[in-house]
């Protein structure tokens, strides 16, 4: 096998990788890109790469992952940030040991550009197998340092009463600059953070089936106190369920007919892609729990009208906004471990990381 850059010629390949190898667990989720494998890259960062493992005498890809680069908070100041994602290794050789280290080889390579000292991934935290191979300290591997557990949930859409003394509007024209502002300063305060831009707002390729309409804001006595955005982004980017484990697919009947009463998600049969969207671009002044859960609350209610199903939202486990929401509403949790990932050219700036809140963005993982 051969490891590459991906190409045009490699888009349904790299589609049919996504489709045919889930993520494992109690819940069977394949993250699928149609109509084009390379449309959601560009969301990642302004430099991103997808590497492929090849069969040299077939040209079948065996697996694939992703490279990206884009300006981050790094302890209170802009940073180039890498970020690696959509591992997919294909069935028949999962377990092959050799095929990842010669991937991380090519990695390497790739990382010898010096764009950025190191890189940050999630890896869903019951992926014991992956997760205890990466933190192994394998030889030719980057280190993998677990920093906390991210957090997603899962809300499921119903229409829902505004909260007294804050107003919820749809963003205008004149709304954008006061949010590229109240998003830098929330940011800066944590760690990993997107650094949004007013240009960054409006460039096409990061912010792709976005704009400023879509986007909700939260006065609170007739100033700024937060924004969210509803991303819809299933023309390009689909969650599809797979299935279910024994236990799970046994019990699923029974916690659906009981869902509204335990104030839980239903969970859809295997083979549905999920109506869902994510609230992304929240900022919230001071950590406000009663402007977040007002965002959540009108997103909720206008993503009923989109005739969308969930809402997904994600933070930190111990992010003060995460306890807030999950409070309120009724949701799923999905867990996963954040890591800080490096060579040995990147130990000293991971070393220097501060213990600030970190913040990814869920709409780009």
């Amino acid at each position: 096998m051969r490891f590459e850059l991906a190409g045009p010629a490699d888009d349904a390949e790299l589609r049919r990788l996504l489709r045919e190898n889930p993520f494992e667990g109690a819940v069977r989720i394949s993250f699928e890109r149609e109509p084009s494998a390379f449309l959601a890259a560009t969301l990642q960062g302004d430099m991103h790469q997808i590497i492929v493992a090849r069969d040299e005498t077939t040209g079948k890809l065996l697996g694939s992952g992703s490279r990206a680069i884009a300006d981050a908070w790094v302890n209170g100041r802009p940073a180039r940030l890498g970020y690696l994602g959509q591992l997919r290794v294909d069935r028949a050789h999962r377990g092959n040991a050799r095929m990842v280290q010669r991937g991380y080889a090519f990695l390497r390579e790739l990382h010898g550009d010096g764009a950025t000292p190191f890189y940050v991934t999630t890896i869903i935290e019951d992926n014991l197998t992956a997760r205890r191979f990466l933190e192994a300290g394998i030889e030719g591997l980057p280190r993998y340092r677990p920093m906390e557990a991210y957090v997603t949930l899962t809300i499921p859409v119903r229409r829902r009463r505004a909260t007294p003394g804050i107003e919820i509007a749809s963003a205008g024209p004149g709304d954008l600059e006061l949010i590229a502002d109240l998003l830098a300063r929330w940011c800066q305060r944590h760690q990993f953070a997107a650094v949004w831009s007013r240009e960054s707002l409006l460039r096409r390729e990061r912010m792709r089936e976005l704009d400023l309409r879509h986007f909700l804001v939260a006065r609170r006595d007739g100033r700024l106190a937060g924004c969210a955005a509803i991303w819809d982004q299933r023309a390009f980017k689909q969650a599809v369920v797979r299935g279910y484990d024994a236990k799970l697919a046994l019990v699923r009947p029974l916690l659906n007919f009981a869902s509204p009463v335990l104030r839980i998600p239903r969970l859809p049969p295997s083979g549905t892609t999920l109506r869902a969207a994510v609230l992304s671009h929240v900022g919230v002044l001071d950590d406000d729990p009663e402007v977040a859960v007002s965002l959540v609350a009108e997103a909720s209610s206008r993503a009923v009208a989109k005739n969308l199903d969930y809402l997904h939202v994600g933070f930190a486990a111990r992010h003060p906004l995460l306890t807030a929401i999950e409070r309120k509403f009724s949701h799923r949790r999905y867990a996963s471990v954040l890591y800080v990932v490096h060579w040995e050219d990147g130990a000293q700036a991971a070393d220097a990381l501060d213990a600030r809140i970190p913040h990814l963005e869920a709409a780009v993982l």
